[in-house]
């Protein structure tokens, strides 16, 4: 039985002749029962937590899946109104031209959809979140440099941690520089601060980068995106994606993720088994 009295088999002993089990023998066996009580307890408490986890998968690809549709629609319509107006006769080379950037926008998404089913299968760990932004940042910054950005990164003073798929967010952070990059090379202050703090029982990272002052074009944004496919993921993990303006010339993304305990290395245990045989 487990700690709660709840009977969870019966555990049989065998003897070649009849016998009487002596105090110390009974506490034996029943501390040895106890202890296949446990296993089997902690077996099922494990197969609860990982049907949980894959509950959670599923419905993380349903939301990025149902998001790719949602995305695809606007660029879908657009060339199909404007091929009806090809067919309609109307200027063919300014149809033409909007016909090609609605289905780059198209091919953009698809591609990100792509990546995603090519990934390696994710494997849950404790990721460091200092760590992975230093990483990334280090990749980045000679090319920064030579696009004349002002650059800065700013990391929490301890290891921050979260649980999840290390590819998945790095994943996300990488997407997230991209957008960043591409923004701030069309802006006339060239400025990107990447920031890691805690807050609360949260982890997070903020990416801050000067944007040109006008609209972009029919208000779509930049990558064509909003980053709608990565927020489904860090949504998955617990988390989510914000895109804010807070002043005129400056963008900046916030991901929030749950911050974890730090891991701790198993110890061996040295305590000698109780039962007596």
């Amino acid at each position: 039985s487990s700690d709660l009295n709840e009977v969870l088999g019966v555990l049989e002993i065998y003897a070649d002749k009849v016998r009487y089990f002596g105090p110390e023998e009974r506490d034996a066996l029943q501390h040895v029962a106890n202890q296949v009580a446990v296993s089997l307890k902690r077996n099922e408490q494990q197969a609860a937590r990982e049907q949980f986890h894959r509950s959670q998968k599923i419905e993380a690809q349903a939301n990025v899946l149902s998001t790719v549709a949602g995305e695809l629609h606007a660029p879908l319509e657009n060339i199909l109104l404007r091929a009806r107006r090809i067919a309609a006769g109307e200027s063919l080379g300014v149809e033409l031209t909007a016909l090609t950037e609605e289905a780059e926008a198209a091919s953009h998404i698809v591609g990100r959809l792509a990546s995603l089913g090519r990934a390696e299968p994710e494997v849950l760990q404790m990721v460091e979140i200092n760590g992975l932004v230093s990483a990334l940042v280090r990749l980045r910054e000679r090319g920064w440099k030579d696009l004349g950005f002002d650059a800065q990164t700013r990391l929490a003073r301890t290891p921050l941690y979260t649980a999840g798929s290390q590819s998945q967010i790095e994943q996300v952070l990488l997407n997230v520089l991209a957008r960043a990059e591409r923004t701030v090379a069309a802006a006339v202050v060239k400025t990107l601060l990447v920031t890691v703090s805690a807050a609360g029982k949260r982890v997070l990272i903020e990416v801050a980068y000067s944007s040109p002052e006008e609209a972009p074009r029919n208000g779509r944004d930049p990558d064509g995106s909003g980053l709608s496919i990565w927020r489904a993921i860090v949504q998955g993990h617990g988390g989510d994606v914000r895109i804010l303006r807070p002043s005129a010339g400056l963008c900046r993304v916030e991901i929030d993720l749950p911050l974890s305990s730090a891991p701790r290395q198993a110890a061996r245990s040295l305590r000698a088994w109780t039962a007596l045989l």
